[in-house]
């Protein structure tokens, strides 16, 4: 899936649904060869100190979620909005190094 995609909710619309919204919680969860990779990619920055927000990154083999709790929509958006661009930053490098 492409970060355009996720950011346009296509992963909502192929599911056929909507999916609840917590104004307080973002969940992504990213499949494919690279998940793994981009999970191992943000993890360090997971355990930074960010005031008022908690990130989680996960993986099991071809799957990535990134958990992301703040205490304000602002928080969500903004830690949101970085962690999909790293993400997809180290996607393309995986997908570049393999050739």
């Amino acid at each position: 899936m492409r970060l355009e995609d996720i950011l346009q909710g296509e992963a909502e619309r192929q599911e056929g649904g909507e999916v609840p919204l917590n104004p307080n919680r973002a969940v992504v969860t990213l499949k494919g060869e690279e998940a793994e990779i981009v999970a191992r990619s943000l993890s360090p920055e997971a355990g930074r100190d960010i005031p008022g927000t908690s990130i989680n990154v996960e993986s099991v083999p071809g799957e990535a979620t990134i958990t992301i709790e703040a205490g304000d929509l602002a928080g969500i958006r903004a830690a949101l909005n970085s962690y999909l661009r790293w993400a997809d930053v180290a996607a393309k490098v995986a997908k570049e190094v393999r050739g």
